[in-house]
């Protein structure tokens, strides 16, 4: 592959790297703060939230330099595409794990503002976090296949076709992209539905039942 072909990406990645850093840096102050505290349900999701937070500024962080290094042509293509296998698993992963944990901590919430004297075990939500990345981890999995095993066409094929995770899965759902690009695009979508859509809307209608069920406390 051409290092000319990523330049594009080297131009964002000062950006990148200045945001990042700062994401570790706030979230380091929260994991912080919280960890001093009895480790209860909030405090611990808004812990877990923080380390998924973090682990998606260091994929970006760590990933900007490999292009930024493979451009300046510092690292072999070999060296790059290694590390976009992990950059690429680690990102994905984490910040959809993050916006899973954020919609457990706005239910939790809930039921704790609607349900006062309900208690939640915490070792059923620690389960459920864990349980709900394995999926991911094997759609990872699968695009990895696609993309390196199958295609041969690693970090270029990311960068250019593949920036969506489960793109692999779809293309093998799909027999290859140009002979179902419908059933492609509705694969890439559905897990984009699963992933963010979902949990997004669930999070506002919970936190528009927190708002309600306040607003009515304190009416008394």
């Amino acid at each position: 592959m051409n290092p000319e072909t990523l330049e594009q990406y080297f131009i964002t990645g000062v950006p990148c790297v200045i945001l990042s850093m700062i994401t570790i840096t706030l979230n380091i102050f929260v994991v912080n703060f919280y960890r001093k505290n009895k480790l209860s349900l909030v405090p611990l999701l808004y812990i877990m939230i923080s380390g998924a937070d973090i682990l998606t500024a260091v994929g970006i962080i760590h990933q900007s330099i490999a292009i930024s290094l493979f451009t300046r042509d510092v690292i072999s293509e070999a060296t790059l595409d290694h590390n976009t296998v992990v950059c690429f698993t680690l990102t994905q992963i984490s910040y959809r794990s993050s916006v899973f944990y954020n919609l457990v901590l706005a239910v939790s919430r809930t039921v704790m503002i609607l349900r006062p004297f309900h208690q939640i075990k915490i070792k059923m939500v620690i389960l459920v976090c864990v349980l709900y990345v394995v999926p991911w981890i094997v759609i990872a999995g699968l695009d990895i296949y696609q993309v390196y095993i199958v295609e041969k066409w690693f970090t270029k094929g990311f960068y250019v076709k593949y920036v969506v995770m489960g793109s692999g899965l779809a293309t093998m759902v799909a027999g290859g992209f140009p002979n179902g690009p419908t059933k492609w695009f509705g694969t890439v979508v559905t897990l984009l539905v699963i992933a963010f859509l979902i949990p997004v809307v669930i999070i506002i209608i919970t936190c528009i039942l927190q708002i309600i069920s306040l607003h009515r406390s304190s009416q008394f």
